[in-house]
């Protein structure tokens, strides 16, 4: 029942993208670390300098990539549930269908496929 105490679906659009944002920076920002401290050199202090570098240039794009597929994310649900006019069984299925063509046509396009 808590999905209809959220706010209405223009809002909820911008907040999910948020959020999803939030998600990335903080998940991005940790496996980076991870990631640039095993492929700093040797030596501790290269080795967190390292881990501040990756941080600092990867993180963003990934916290980028999860806003985009937050925002794709609900639109298609407000969409969907604006179309008709109540969530169902049946909207659950509707909607990966949708996500999964949208996401097939990106990797299309962008592969040449």
């Amino acid at each position: 029942m808590e999905e209809y105490a959220r706010e209405p679906c223009p809002y909820r659009i911008v907040d999910d993208c948020g959020g999803a944002f939030a998600m990335g920076c903080i998940g991005g920002g940790v496996f980076q670390a991870i990631k640039g401290f095993r492929n700093a050199p040797s030596g501790l202090n290269r080795r967190l300098v390292g881990s501040i570098i990756a941080i600092k240039t990867r993180s963003p794009v990934i916290a980028g990539n999860f806003a985009v597929w937050g925002g794709m994310f609900s639109t298609i649900d407000c969409t969907l549930v604006h179309f008709r006019k109540r969530r169902s069984v049946e909207f659950d299925y509707k909607w990966r269908c949708n996500w999964r063509n949208i996401s097939r046509s990106k990797w299309r396009s962008s592969y040449g496929r």
